[in-house]
């Protein structure tokens, strides 16, 4: 299609590497109960969000393919268009909101994504293709950029009641 993927590029000297995250990326796609519409919404959306022009015309591409040009347009330009069903807009304003700060998603939105029919898999899967792409933008920040602070705010509560913790947050 003209565009090559990130992990061709980071992984073009090792293509048994290459090809083993090929495979990973099928297999967890497999499992993964979005269409091809969803999946291209999600990840246009993430793209767009993280101001990547070269993934925003691949995506942006795809999701013309698999929906309209239109709602391509409007997914990049920020917009949820009138064209796209209760799930994939829910999916676009997740992704949007997950982009911007993951940690101040509301449960409002989480209830909005199970009205559309997503579980609690499905959520957490999508999330983590978010955070995955978000990682992958700028990999000095991990997984979850505001966990740090969260955690320092947190952390004198978590040792006086004798909590622990087991994260990974990137």
């Amino acid at each position: 299609d003209g565009y090559i993927s990130n992990h061709t590029r980071v992984w073009a000297h090792r293509p048994d590497v290459c090809q083993g995250f090929r495979d990973l990326r099928g297999q967890l796609g497999q499992d993964m109960r979005l269409s091809q519409v969803e999946l291209a919404v999600v990840i246009a959306a993430a793209v767009a969000a993280l101001s990547d022009p070269y993934c925003s015309l691949a995506w942006g591409k795809n999701l013309a393919l698999a929906a309209n040009e239109q709602v391509a347009a409007g997914v990049l330009r920020g917009d949820t268009p009138a064209e796209l069903s209760e799930r994939e807009s829910a999916l676009a304003e997740w992704t949007r909101s997950v982009v911007r700060d993951p940690s101040a998603t509301t449960r409002r939105e989480v209830e909005a994504l199970r009205a559309a029919g997503f579980s609690d898999r499905d959520i957490a899967e999508v999330t983590m293709l978010i955070l995955g792409k978000a990682r992958a933008k700028n990999p000095t920040k991990g997984y979850a950029a505001t966990f740090l602070p969260q955690l320092d705010a947190a952390l004198e509560h978590l040792v006086a009641n004798g909590i622990r913790l087991v994260v990974n947050a990137g």
